[in-house]
């Protein structure tokens, strides 16, 4: 009988994932329900208890996913060590939580269809969640690369600050900007700020994805296929590019960790300074990369006349800064995840390619961060 392939023993794994996750949620829900007092089972407390329950669930399935196999072809260093912990703890919690408020959105929109019954099948509606949610995780968290981070990045920011928008005990906070909605101490603004935090974290782990991709890159197909020497000229674009990705990323987590109120001045430093290395990244990606398509070059260029286009409006009376920094951050999440998935795509060509090039080769190049068992 022929061995499994990583995909295949990836989806047959996630099988197991699935019944721990229905295992784990079953077991919690059930305790829920029949042990809670009366006033924890109303109809809003029952789905937030068990969107709570899920995303535990969601958090174990994750780590286990994403650990399963070390440092991968990583060297046991301290720093190694270090990075793979934090990295893992950020993306379990923005996992965890991104899978909380989906399931409580998804039981919020049945109660909506079968009204007063929700209570009598909400324990099957759970379980269904746990199967579903438990799966998809595991398989995600196992074959974790940009492109599937990329997509995550803006559910999470979109779920996190409409969850936040909800919550906030300001129902006026729209008529400023988004800052206000996080300018409080109350649990929306908590709420807003961690998304903001978590959203500079997950970036920032996209950040390394890419980088490590794009030296790979060089090594296999300018140094040994081209015969090229390592050059100046990349090793300074490279270092550019990865400070003007980290850049990006920390004050992205950082305007969440200074609210306005108390640090305006450091607020309004990152929510606005943003703009710099984020322009930078566009401007100067024909040069960063030279392996994106031009249509890539061109839409970055688009982006940045249409956000400028929207400063102008707004400096002019037309529309308000909430509305500008809606469709500034929407540009800018939409670029990052083109430019996510550009990367991936790389990756992709790469591996294909890889069957073509002789093992020493490929072994003295080394790997990219995500190159573990493939």
């Amino acid at each position: 009988m022929q061995a499994m392939g990583r995909h295949l023993r990836t989806e047959t794994i996630a099988i197991f994932a699935a019944i721990l996750s229905v295992t784990i949620a079953g077991y919690g829900t059930s305790v829920y329900l029949n042990n809670a007092s009366a006033i924890w089972l109303i109809t809003a407390r029952r789905v937030g208890v068990t969107s709570v329950i899920l995303a535990a669930s969601t958090a174990i399935i994750f780590a286990v996913g994403y650990t399963h196999n070390g440092l991968g072809n990583e060297k046991q260093t301290l720093w190694n060590v270090l990075r793979r912990t934090v990295e893992t703890l950020a993306l379990t919690i923005v996992y965890a939580i991104s899978v909380g408020l989906l399931t409580a959105a998804a039981q919020m929109f049945i109660i909506d269809l079968i009204g007063r019954s929700f209570t009598t099948y909400q324990f099957a509606i759970v379980i269904f969640l746990a199967v579903v949610s438990g799966y998809a995780v595991y398989v995600q968290a196992v074959m974790m690369n940009s492109r599937i981070l990329a997509t995550l990045l803006p559910v999470f920011i979109i779920s996190g600050v409409t969850v936040a928008g909800m919550l906030s005990d300001d129902p006026y906070w729209w008529k400023n900007n988004f800052s206000q909605l996080g300018d409080r101490t109350t649990l929306g603004a908590t709420v807003f700020n961690y998304t903001l935090i978590l959203g500079g974290v997950t970036m920032l782990i996209i950040s390394y994805f890419a980088v490590s991709e794009l030296i790979t890159q060089h090594r296999l197909f300018e140094r040994h296929l081209a015969s090229e020497p390592e050059t100046r000229e990349f090793m300074i674009r490279i270092s550019v590019f990865a400070t003007l990705l980290t850049a990006a990323s920390i004050m992205f987590g950082a305007i969440g960790v200074f609210r306005y109120s108390p640090h305006h001045f450091l607020h309004n430093f990152f929510a606005r300074g943003i703009a710099v290395p984020m322009t930078a990244l566009m401007v100067g990606l024909p040069w960063f990369v030279k392996q994106f398509s031009r249509v890539f070059y061109a839409v970055s260029d688009a982006i940045l006349v249409a956000i400028a286009t929207a400063y102008l409006m707004w400096f002019r009376g037309y529309t308000t800064l909430t509305n500008v920094e809606a469709i500034a951050v929407m540009l800018f999440m939409g670029w990052f995840i083109l430019f996510s998935r550009n990367i991936a795509a790389l990756e992709a060509d790469r591996f294909f390619a890889l069957n073509n090039i002789p093992a020493d080769i490929v072994h003295e190049v080394g790997h990219s961060r995500l190159d573990a068992e493939r």
